[in-house]
């Protein structure tokens, strides 16, 4: 998989560029009359500055005659076509984007999305493993009557932005943070349901109550459903073939009638970007809002915390690589920022994720860590009840008691 290059999957269609300075109206305009996903933004110097997307501009209500395209600009990330697809999947997990334009050189090409990168890798022998491999186990879910707001809440201390919704031991929904976001934001009335797409739409839960305080929406009504499920043993491809039938970015992954995981486009990204790294090397990879102030020294601070810490468990989980994501709450106040980390620590034993907050980012990493900590020694618990349960069946089969005879 790493050997497959962007320009093997990437797409033609010109993006379009536009000024920073120009107006979000005349860019809305634009959007009518084409059918890219987005824009190239370059400064009043000609440079690439970022991109901006048809979705930030229907959920945006900022004044579109009088506000600039500047203001909903984001810092995506370029890819050049020669890189692979590793070096993309990782850009757009550290840029939280589903598509990157590519260039060669400064020749504007085209561009890759997230869809393009899975699909090709699922088509490889990398689709044949198993969906277990990718998902995420045991995910924290919540109940129909529960509010919006407590979904929030619930998010926020976990670190996730999809949650199954279970009554009485069955799954009967998805919601993910783009449901929330699609009805705080959308402009326009909709009666369909909006989870999953590339757009952030695919489920078909009943929009009501657009205009209510989020403490009185109910995630019934907003939660997508019916539940499309996999089984653990399904492969990658047949996964990846369910999303695109469905239109969605999320399934539940069910066994025995029983919840057990839950997975997403971007659990497809997240080995393949690791793919790059070398297996005896840890790897810190940032993804921080552009509206905290952490400088390149407290970056290299985390770095060497986390690679003291790989190396304390190397032995029980194996080298990984760790992703930092950072954001702020609210203004900074008199020097201070309200930050929260989310990490996410992957390895060749699984995933252990941990999510804090605090005053300076140096702070939030080193309690989130903390989390990520015992959740690994939580789970080397439970492998070595699992060991120790195995060992003394075996015992017990081997001894008198065990025979049959």
């Amino acid at each position: 998989m790493v050997d497959i290059k962007v320009k093997d999957v990437y797409s033609e269609e010109d993006l379009g560029i536009i000024e920073e300075d120009t107006t979000l109206s005349k860019a809305t305009s634009y959007f009518k009359d084409s059918t890219s996903p987005a824009l190239i933004v370059k400064d009043k110097k000609g440079k690439y500055a970022g991109t901006i997307s048809i979705r930030w501009l229907d959920r945006s209500k900022l004044d579109a005659s009088r506000r600039k395209v500047k203001d909903l600009t984001r810092n995506v990330p370029k890819v050049d076509e020669h890189e692979s697809l590793s070096e993309a999947a990782r850009l757009m997990i550290t840029s939280d984007s589903a598509i990157l334009p590519v260039y060669s050189g400064e020749r504007l090409k085209g561009y890759v999305s997230r869809e393009d990168i899975i699909q090709r890798v699922v088509n490889e022998d990398w689709g044949s493993n198993p969906v277990s491999m990718v998902m995420t186990p045991d995910p924290v879910y919540v109940f129909p009557n529960q509010t919006v707001a407590q979904l929030l809440s619930t998010f926020r201390d976990h670190g996730f932005s999809h949650a199954p919704v279970v009554k009485n031991g069955e799954t009967e929904g998805i919601v993910s943070l783009r449901d929330v976001i699609d009805i705080v934001y959308r402009r326009r009335q909709r009666s369909e349901g909006g989870f999953g797409g590339p757009e952030g739409r695919g489920g078909h839960g009943e929009r009501s109550g657009e205009s209510k305080d989020l403490k009185e929406i109910r995630l019934k009504h907003i939660m997508s459903s019916p539940v499309v499920a996999v089984r653990p043993s399904d492969s990658l491809l047949e996964a990846f073939e369910k999303m695109k039938k469905h239109d969605i970015s999320s399934l539940a992954v069910v066994e025995d009638d029983e919840l057990v995981g839950i997975m997403t486009k971007r659990d497809f990204l997240q080995p393949l970007a690791s793919a790059i790294q070398e297996p005896t090397q840890v790897s810190v990879q940032f993804s921080i809002k552009p509206n905290i102030g952490i400088s390149p020294e407290e970056q290299e601070v985390i770095r060497k915390e986390f690679s003291a810490f790989a190396q304390k468990y190397k032995d029980t989980v194996g080298i990984g690589g760790l992703y930092v994501h950072m954001k702020r709450y609210g203004p900074a106040t008199k020097g201070d920022q309200h930050i929260q980390c989310k990490l996410q620590f992957y390895s060749p034993s699984g995933q252990f994720y941990g999510t804090a907050e605090a005053w300076s980012p140096e702070e939030a990493f080193r309690f989130a860590l903390e989390k990520v900590e015992r959740n690994l020694q939580d789970r080397k618990a439970q492998v070595m009840d699992e060991e120790y349960a195995a060992r003394k069946v075996k015992e017990i089969m081997d001894s008198e008691w065990g025979s049959i005879d």
